[in-house]
């Protein structure tokens, strides 16, 4: 698919990053007994814009949501669930 192995934060579970070019596509997640998931798929992620204003519609509409900022970068995540159970994640890059 032509995708490269690329920099990943240093977060808590093993897993790998993905990348075209130098976007992030894939990140994959090492899943064990230990780590719930949402079946074959634990998530996927997409690049998204206006944190705030995302936080604030998602509290608007009882949306539970779950937030981190990524370690060493200037990513800010929201996660929250697909009807289904599936995690999705959003990416805010500041700036």
């Amino acid at each position: 698919m032509g995708l490269n192995n690329g920099d990943r934060p240093p977060f808590d579970v093993p897993g790998a990053w993905l990348y075209s070019e130098e976007n992030p596509i894939v990140h994959l997640v090492e899943v064990s007994k230990h780590l719930a998931t949402t079946g074959n798929i634990d998530h996927f992620a997409l690049k998204a814009q206006e944190y705030e204003k995302m936080c604030e519609k998602l509290i608007a509409l009882s949306i539970p949501f779950e937030l981190l900022d990524v370690a060493n970068t200037s990513v800010r995540q929201i996660f929250i669930k697909d009807p289904s159970g599936v995690k999705i994640e959003l990416n805010f890059s500041e700036g």
